[in-house]
């Protein structure tokens, strides 16, 4: 509704341009009843209206060979949804519908959003290799500062087994604070 600039009231006046399924363009006057949140693509596809709002903008609409009828089928497991649908059709009897699969699932959509993604995988090597660089830096700095406080405990006399005490000391205070 915000990219139709239709306001988010019930009762709103609204003119529309719609094609039928002869490929001709219509305006028509509706009013706004309700709406509901989807994705965007959705949405701006779809509108719900009444039988008689339907017969009289198309009067063949509920025809043998209208093409018409959208039912909507959330799936909770999308791994090979033709061959579900099929199956939902299969056993409800229905054996010479159309369907068509959520386009989000579709290989053209596919395909279309990894060619609209690969401009920023470049970049996104770019920022993984300087993060890298950047926490090598702060580790090699900090590895350094540690040398030298060492080397300084040494020199005033410490074995290597109190300092492996001296640094284990955190590790144990972490355990029983855990535990």
């Amino acid at each position: 509704m915000n990219s139709l600039g239709i306001r988010h009231e019930i009762g709103t006046k609204v003119t529309l341009l719609w094609t039928d399924t002869a490929g001709q363009e219509h305006t028509s006057d509706f009013t706004l009843c309700g709406w509901w949140d989807s994705p965007t693509n959705f949405s701006e596809a779809c509108a719900w209206i009444s039988a008689d709002t339907a017969s009289a903008l198309v009067p063949d609409y509920n025809s043998e060979s209208s093409a018409n009828v959208t039912l909507g089928v959330t799936l909770y497991q999308p791994g090979d949804l033709e061959a579900q649908a099929q199956q939902i059709l299969n056993e409800q009897g229905i054996l010479e519908a159309s369907y068509t699969t959520n386009l989000a699932y579709n290989d053209a959509r596919r395909e279309q959003a990894s060619g609209q993604a690969r401009p920023f995988y470049e970049p996104a090597v770019l920022v993984v290799i300087c993060g890298f660089f950047m926490i090598y830096g702060i580790v090699h700095v900090t590895a350094e500062g540690d040398e030298g406080f060492f080397a300084g405990l040494k020199a005033l006399g410490m074995t290597p087994r109190q300092i492996r005490s001296l640094l284990s000391w955190p590790l144990y205070v972490r355990w029983l604070l855990y535990f």
